[in-house]
C-alpha cells in the first residue's frame, strides 16, 4: 500500500514526507492579500467621501489652532512666548466706551488676547512678537479698515460727519494720531484708544485709558 501525503493548504500530494515538508516551506511568510472592488454606483459616494476628508484636512491647516493665520504668520509674527508684553486700550462707539470687554471675550488666542486679572477687559496681553492690533481684534471677532471697524457683525464707516481715529500713547510718550491702524504692531505699556464718532475732541476718551498693563508686568 503507497502512504500518500497531502498539503492541508493547497492540498497537492506528495509520495513522501520529506517532499511535503520541502513544499510547506514554500507556504511559510505568505500574507493573503484582499482587495476591495467597487461597483460604479459606489465610485461617486467614494470620491465625495474623499473630498469631504481632503477639504476638512485643508481647513484645519489653514487655520492654526491658536487663532493666527497663515496670512498673519507671513506678517513675520513671532513664535508663541516670544515676548510678554501688556497695552492698556479702549474702544469708543458714538461716544460710548464699549471696554472692558466681557469674559466672553478672554483668551480667544494663546498669541494675543484679553483675561481676567489687574484690568480685565482692558489690558492686551501680547505673547509673540509681532502681533498688530487687527490680529488682535480679529482674534475677538471685530475687524479694523483704513476707515471702517466692525464690532459685534456691525461696521461703523467713517462718513461727512462721523470717522473713526486711532491714537496711540507709547511708553513714557505723548498721545499721537496713528494712521496705521490695523497694520499698527503692538508694543509694551502702550495706550491705545479707537474711537469713531462725530467728536473733534477725544482728549476725555484718551484720559479714561488706563494704566493696568504695569500691574501686570510680573503675570
Amino acid at each position: 500500500m503507497i502512504k500518500i501525503f497531502r498539503c492541508d493548504k493547497c492540498s497537492e500530494t506528495f509520495k513522501d514526507k520529506e517532499a511535503l515538508e520541502e513544499h510547506a516551506k514554500s507556504h511559510q511568510g505568505k500574507i493573503k492579500v484582499t482587495i476591495p472592488s467597487f461597483t460604479t454606483k459606489q465610485l461617486p459616494v467614494i470620491l465625495l467621501i474623499l473630498v469631504f476628508v481632503v477639504s476638512s484636512i485643508a481647513f484645519v491647516f489653514s487655520f492654526r489652532l491658536d487663532g493666527i493665520s497663515p496670512s498673519q504668520q507671513a506678517a513675520k509674527v513671532g513664535a508663541l512666548g516670544s515676548t510678554h508684553e501688556h497695552s492698556d486700550f479702549a474702544i469708543y462707539i458714538d461716544g460710548k466706551q464699549i471696554t472692558p470687554l466681557g469674559p466672553e471675550y478672554y483668551v480667544k488666542s494663546p498669541f494675543v488676547h484679553v483675561e481676567s486679572g489687574p484690568g480685565e477687559g482692558y489690558v492686551i496681553h501680547i505673547h509673540a512678537t509681532g502681533v498688530t492690533l487687527g490680529m488682535f481684534l480679529k482674534t475677538l471677532g471685530f475687524d479694523i479698515t483704513s476707515d471702517c471697524i466692525e464690532i459685534s457683525g456691525t461696521r461703523y464707516c467713517t462718513t461727512q460727519e462721523k470717522k473713526l481715529q486711532l491714537y496711540v500713547k507709547g511708553n513714557g510718550g505723548s498721545w499721537e494720531q496713528n494712521f496705521q491702524n490695523g497694520n499698527y504692531v503692538l508694543r509694551n505699556m502702550d495706550k491705545i484708544l479707537i474711537s469713531y464718532g462725530s467728536e473733534t475732541d477725544v482728549s476725555q476718551q484718551q484720559s479714561s485709558i488706563t494704566d493696568f498693563s504695569k500691574l501686570n508686568a510680573d503675570r
